[in-house]
């Protein structure tokens, strides 16, 4: 109970410290061997948040063993859910009576364990790409059960990690941030830190493919501050979201700082590190480090090969190797990789593998009709699903290849729609290129401010508003999770652009009020 009452403050050293005392002392027979079994449940999911998935399952096997002679107990059904979701967590296989009972659909109320084993089977169909996306869809929502995952089991229990995850996995994006929504509210009510930060962790990646970015970045950011220091594995996750969200921001600097650091802690956890490696392949090509984006896809692609190789589940590789190879000219594998990609997105079918790897076809192929035969497509898909964020890229892919193929009418239309999105949402790299491809193909859209507060891109304003607020640079590099470096570099440019001289003059300058 001790160990409980601080994982929930947020206190997870000290948690473990008190398990690691509680579960060497030996556990005699009779009333007493189900509170062992409860201190090796808490030692399970300790050893879960730490990114241990092969430790927890010891654990649980371990409160198992101790709960002897009182089967179907509601601790032992818990210590059966948890050491499946374990498995999942892992990427372990189900066995067949267990899968089979998984894909059965529910005939009445569901026990948590019930709800742990939809989970497992949803999730390793969903990574592997064994179901189809709609398959894997239909499992979750078993699993989510009608509210009572969130009320029964909470946002700590592995089941829910594992069902948000697939519902970002097969683009239900909004779904998943109102999952998300409820079990932040129930952790806040029972007063769970840690809870609280799961669930916004776990909402923030949803919300950065739907391109909600300031929500998104509110969430990491929390999420962030609200893991204790020795979570790394989480801490790690939210840098991640935030690195993707600075890309998107157009800051390359800040996104490779946060893609690269703390992956010793993202290393030691199997479920995360070909993640890990995704994003940083990811950074790496848009600062044109192309032969370390390619060395990290192909690593990605080693390590995913016979678990997890579906390009919608977090891991597409092949579209990050052929955008690098396209650029180092060699087209041949650049195609060959995209259409690998594109046939195993296809037959999962969500919308938003198989639209990035059109675009990863259209940008790597040679002959011209094909390219824009396949951005088209990509358009097409990704309009009728959550993915916004890849929505907006795939209409600047096509209006680029419009332009460039002569047709400079046919362009105007993808990249308007494009920029009005991008200026909506604050994705400053895909407006400045829809910007670009719209002025090279005769349009003229709206001048943006070159000074002034609209002048400022998110980052810029962010860490202005912090500063003029009165914190200091190094409070806000702590804040942004960013190097005092990068945020000395964005105040320059805040200063310059509004006018200023130095902090003093920010927060007038920012009211819109005229510099003195």
């Amino acid at each position: 109970e001790a160990a409980t009452r601080e994982r929930e403050a947020g206190r997870h050293a000290e948690a473990a410290a008190l398990l690691e005392r509680a579960v060497e002392e030996p556990c005699p027979p009779g009333d007493r061997a189900a509170a062992c079994a409860e201190l090796w449940l808490a030692r399970g999911h300790q050893r879960l948040a730490d990114g241990d998935p092969a430790g927890a399952r010891q654990a649980f096997a371990a409160g198992l063993d101790h709960v002897g002679d009182a089967p179907g107990t509601p601790l032992e059904r818990e210590l059966h859910a948890a050491h499946a979701a374990a498995e999942a967590f892992a990427l372990a296989g189900m066995p067949d009576d267990e899968l089979d009972r998984a894909l059965t659909p529910p005939s009445g109320r569901q026990s948590g364990r019930d709800r742990s084993m939809r989970a497992h089977a949803a999730i390793i169909g969903a990574r592997s790409g064994a179901l189809p996306a709609e398959r894997a869809l239909e499992l979750a929502r078993w699993a989510i059960d009608g509210g009572a995952l969130v009320a029964e089991d909470g946002v700590e229990a592995p089941a829910f990690s594992l069902v948000t995850a697939t519902l970002h996995f097969v683009d239900a994006l909004e779904e998943s941030v109102a999952l998300c929504t409820a079990a932040l509210a129930d952790a806040e009510a029972r007063g769970s830190a840690f809870g609280a930060a799961l669930a916004r962790y776990l909402r923030a990646a949803p919300l950065l493919r739907l391109a909600r970015l300031d929500e998104m970045r509110r969430d990491a950011t929390a999420a962030a501050a609200g893991f204790p220091p020795d979570e790394g594995i989480w801490r790690y996750g939210a840098d991640r979201l935030l690195a993707l969200a600075a890309l998107e921001e157009g800051d390359v600097a800040a996104a490779v700082e946060l893609a690269t650091r703390r992956m010793e802690d993202a290393r030691a956890a199997e479920a995360i590190w070909a993640i890990a490696l995704q994003t940083r392949a990811t950074v790496r090509l848009a600062a044109g480090d192309l032969d370390g984006a390619l060395a990290d896809a192909n690593e990605v692609g080693a390590l995913v090969a016979d678990t997890a190789d579906n390009p919608n589940a977090g891991v597409g590789w092949r579209s990050i190797a052929a955008r690098a190879l396209t650029v180092l000219g060699e087209r041949t594998e650049a195609v060959r990789l995209a259409r690998a990609e594109l046939r195993i997105a296809r037959r999962f079918g969500a919308a938003g593998g198989i639209g990035v790897a059109l675009v990863t076809l259209g940008i790597a192929e040679r002959d011209r009709t094909t390219s824009l035969r396949a951005l088209a497509e990509a358009v097409d898909v990704l309009a009728h699903s959550d993915c916004r964020l890849d929505a907006c890229a795939a209409r600047v892919e096509l209006g680029a290849a419009l332009r460039r193929a002569g047709r400079r009418g046919d362009a105007r239309a993808p990249l308007t729609a494009a920029l009005d999105v991008a200026e909506r949402h604050g994705l400053v790299m895909l407006r400045d290129r829809a910007e670009h491809e719209l002025r090279a193909a005769g349009a003229r859209p709206r001048r943006r401010a070159l000074a002034g507060v609209p002048s400022l891109t998110p980052s810029e304003e962010r860490i202005a508003r912090l500063a003029a607020s009165g914190r200091s640079n190094p409070a806000i590099a702590a804040e942004l999770f960013v190097s005092r470096k990068t945020v000395e570099y964005h105040l320059s440019n805040a200063y310059r652009k509004l006018g200023v001289r130095g902090r003093d003059g920010l927060a007038a300058a920012l009211a819109g009020e005229p510099a003195v």
